[in-house]
């Protein structure tokens, strides 16, 4: 199932979460006025992202930031490029911390936080996410 949303309702870091926490394989693509980038998860890790003329962690840091934009989630989508260790990409997430946990709390979500799957049906129902 792919998904897309607004960032303004789900920011970059919180979708990585979600994918990374339940170990598995997309490719996330995210539009917004900035440029177009996209991120590459395979088996739960981050190992790719390209942004302009920048690729790795220097194009996931930029990425990860994004607050407006769109993105659209490629379920199951692999990469021939890896420009990411497994180290590098622990890191980044972990750098400045997410709101995922506190958000999914305050929306009363947190029946659902254990659980990817759920969790993204819940927000399609939401209408935070769109299913494409």
């Amino acid at each position: 199932m792919s998904v897309k949303g607004r960032l303004a309702d789900i920011r970059p870091r919180d979708i990585l979460e979600i994918f990374v926490a339940e170990n598995r394989t997309a490719a996330v693509h995210l539009t917004s006025p900035l440029g177009f980038g996209h991120i590459n998860i395979s088996g739960g890790a981050v190992v790719h992202a390209l942004y302009r003329d920048k690729t790795g962690q220097e194009a996931l840091s930029e990425l990860l930031s994004w607050q407006d934009g769109e993105f659209e989630v490629e379920p199951d989508a692999t990469s021939t490029e890896h420009s990411i260790d497994e180290e590098t990409s622990a890191a980044v997430l972990d750098e400045k911390g997410s709101v995922f946990s506190e958000g999914i709390e305050k929306a009363g979500l947190m029946d659902y936080a254990d659980d990817s799957v759920s969790l993204i049906n819940k927000l399609l129902k939401l209408d935070i996410l769109e299913r494409i």
